[in-house]
């Protein structure tokens, strides 16, 4: 802990650097890892990022579909990061993700893997083929009121689904 009134600015920002210079990690191989770096030695190759990131312009990012989620995502869902999306229970987050992960997954061809930490396997599924099928998820809950023609459409949906690829369910 530093105090900057008592001891003064210099000295507490060379006691910070002297604790961050203590607190280092020891490797695999017992060699001492750095765990901080100086800002000004990432300059250059910040620079060489932007440079880089400009010449590919915004490619990388993907966004949803969905307006309000796509304007409060300013740089969309970057690939190879995890988006947590929290809430209350009951709060349609699952419901929410899987229709992020659907836009993506169908109009950018993305690979996508959901987590569902509240919502069963075969619920997720079921609200997946609701959305598609614009068969009420209700109806699909009570499979012995579909009529003929939604079991059809059910049906190839779920052969048009697994047409794609690249999307997965833990």
């Amino acid at each position: 802990r530093i105090n900057v009134t008592d001891k003064g600015g210099l000295f507490a920002a060379k006691d910070l650097i002297s604790s961050l210079m203590r607190m280092e990690l020891n490797n695999d191989d017992g060699k001492r890892k750095t765990i901080y770096e100086d800002i000004h030695d990432y300059y250059p190759q910040f620079i060489e990022f932007l440079k880089d990131k400009a010449s590919r312009g915004d490619e990388d990012i993907v966004t949803c579909g969905i307006r309000e989620i796509d304007s409060a995502m300013v740089v969309g869902f970057a690939p190879g990061t995890l988006t947590l999306f929290c809430g209350d229970v009951g709060a349609f987050k699952s419901s929410m993700m899987m229709n992020v992960a659907v836009n993506i997954w169908k109009t950018k061809k993305k690979k996508i893997l959901i987590v569902p930490l509240e919502m069963p396997r075969d619920k997720w599924v079921q609200k997946m083929v609701s959305r598609e099928t614009k068969i009420p998820f209700e109806k699909i809950e009570h499979p012995q009121q579909l009529t003929p023609e939604e079991w059809e459409k059910i049906q190839q949906d779920c052969e048009d689904i697994s047409n794609y690829d690249q999307f997965y369910i833990m």
